[in-house]
């Protein structure tokens, strides 16, 4: 991994990505299922994952609470529910008016970690 590498979330058309590695690391992807919550000018600002290890695998988050620790994005895990909880600021709400579930696909490293989530249909 690019040490020098900062996690980001942008929007891209219609689409969000968080990226945790750096992008050129993807060596595959598979669909996941997420919930996103949004501000009150519909901008998202969280990103839930139910059920994250059975839906991306058991490696897949792997050192991400420390490789975002001082990161504009910020990730909890709870392993007693698998519930992945991704923090981002893209928007310029302060409040969060509602939550959606969304389409979005994994992208992990040749060690099965998590590298990148797109979010469809933003």
């Amino acid at each position: 991994m690019n040490s020098s590498f900062r996690p980001t979330a942008t929007i891209d058309g219609s689409a969000l990505h968080i990226s945790f590695r750096d992008p050129a690391s993807r060596a595959s992807s598979l669909p996941i299922k997420v919930v996103v919550d949004v501000d009150e000018f519909g901008s998202p600002i969280g990103v839930e994952i139910l059920g994250c290890v059975s839906q991306i695998g058991a490696n897949a988050i792997d050192g991400l609470v420390d490789i975002l620790d001082r990161s504009a994005v910020r990730f909890s895990y709870d392993p007693e529910t698998d519930a992945a909880a991704i923090g981002v600021a893209v928007g310029n709400g302060t409040r969060t008016a509602g939550s959606a579930p969304k389409q979005a696909e994994a992208f992990l490293d040749s060690s099965s970690r998590l590298v990148m989530i797109k979010v469809h249909a933003i």
